[in-house]
């Protein structure tokens, strides 16, 4: 949702503060778990906004740091 900039990521982040769900822990490399991510084209390219392989490494440092 933050990368689309969507209508529905201040409520996602809303609702994720709320529930006060733990950090999460990505034990693979970030730069392999950005490898699998973009294998996953059932969910990238429908993305209104192209994903690029930064997008997601940047994505994923920003869940492990615990930035919505």
């Amino acid at each position: 949702h933050k990368h689309n900039k969507s209508i529905f990521y201040d409520r996602f982040k809303e609702i994720v503060e709320k529930m006060g769900f733990d950090k999460l822990d990505l034990k693979a490399d970030v730069d392999q778990a950005a490898d699998v991510v973009m294998t996953d084209k059932g969910h990238l390219d429908p993305n209104p906004i192209p994903i690029s392989k930064e997008d997601v490494v940047k994505c994923l440092n920003d869940i492990k740091a615990g930035n919505l």
